[in-house]
């Protein structure tokens, strides 16, 4: 059985760069999966992610990506695409992923990987949340997703009770008062 792991990349303090954290929290939150698979908040860990990509058979990241489209524009890419994405990138995380994904291919053991990615709008303000045109576009993501793991054998269940994408974005924000 092909080990799986969803790590969510980004940098919830700048706004739309936490578009992964959240998609990743998400799915974590709002569904179940079998064979089980790991998902995790992976931030702004970079090259320290790179045990997944030697641990597991499959990795999906989901962050967004600096290609020159409409905010909110969803992509699918294998790690090869990725890597032509390098001199675009404009975050650290997107460099140190493309490194990373270079790096473990050097050790002949790296996982198939593939990004979901969303263009973002606006990461320049320290701020939390989601910008408007992202967070209407937030369940194409998702979608992107659960398609991805299907595609990948994984069955994909919806639980009964959702938590909604402003709650979690709140709890990232402030989690003692998400507690309350």
């Amino acid at each position: 059985m092909r080990k799986t792991i969803v790590i969510g990349v980004g940098n919830i303090l700048f706004y739309d760069e936490g578009t992964g954290v959240y998609a990743a929290a998400y799915l974590k939150a709002n569904y179940t999966f079998s064979p089980d698979i790991d998902i995790i908040d992976g931030g702004t860990l970079g090259v320290r992610l790179s045990e997944y990509f030697l641990e597991y058979d499959e990795v999906i990241i989901c962050d967004t990506v600096s290609i020159d489209d409409d905010a909110g524009s969803v992509y699918i890419l294998d790690d090869d695409a990725l890597s032509g994405l390098g001199t675009t990138a404009q975050s650290v995380h997107e460099i140190e992923v493309t490194q990373m994904i270079e790096t473990c291919k050097m050790f002949g053991e790296c996982a198939e990987v593939t990004v979901i990615g969303m263009v973002p709008e606006d990461i320049e303000p320290i701020a939390f949340g989601l910008s408007q045109r992202v967070q209407e576009a937030f369940p194409r993501m998702i979608e992107s997703m659960i398609v991805t793991l299907g595609n990948k054998g994984i069955s994909i269940d919806k639980k009964e009770e959702v938590t909604a994408l402003s709650a979690l974005m709140t709890e990232y924000a402030n989690p003692a008062a998400a507690r309350e």
